[in-house]
């Protein structure tokens, strides 16, 4: 009897089994849009360079100047070494409009959301304020004519 009961207890051990629960978890898609990502065109040379000139300087190109950049254009193979030189030359210019390294640094925050405003057309998101501000705080060579460069010369700068 004694080994009747073990086998008992033992078939009722082997007759059992774990019922296994499996948990499914549902994901929700999330669409990240990105600001400034949907610019699908780029800007043509004369496009660029007016623009670029109305950024810097508030007024409108003046036709002979925007005549001359046109024919750098031609005269050179490489687009983007031109543009380089122009947005240099514009910077270099004393009477273009940049703010002084104390009113940049006098507040950051709204230099950098001016920027994004006024060469993008957007608002930066919170990671783009916080990366470039905190760029500018610990690099005091960065100066406003530096950080337009850098804004000028950016691909989403070239798009519209």
């Amino acid at each position: 009897m004694k080994y009747f009961s073990i086998i008992l207890i033992s078939l009722a051990f082997l007759s059992c089994k774990k019922t296994e629960t499996t948990t499914v978890y549902q994901v929700q898609e999330v669409f990240v849009d990105q600001p400034g990502a949907d610019k699908p065109n780029v800007k043509k040379s004369t496009e660029y360079i007016s623009i670029a000139y109305s950024d810097l300087f508030q007024k409108n190109i003046p036709a002979e100047l925007l005549s001359e950049l046109t024919e750098s254009y031609i005269a050179f193979a490489d687009v983007t070494i031109i543009e380089d030189l122009i947005i240099r030359n514009f910077l270099n210019d004393s009477e273009v409009i940049v703010p002084t390294d104390q009113t940049m640094r006098a507040d950051i925050g709204a230099f950098v959301k001016s920027c994004y405003n006024q060469f993008y057309g957007r608002e930066p998101s919170g990671q783009e304020v916080w990366f470039l501000q905190k760029l500018i705080e610990e690099n005091s060579g960065l100066t406003p004519d530096v950080i337009y460069y850098s804004f000028l010369t950016c691909n989403e700068y070239r798009q519209f």
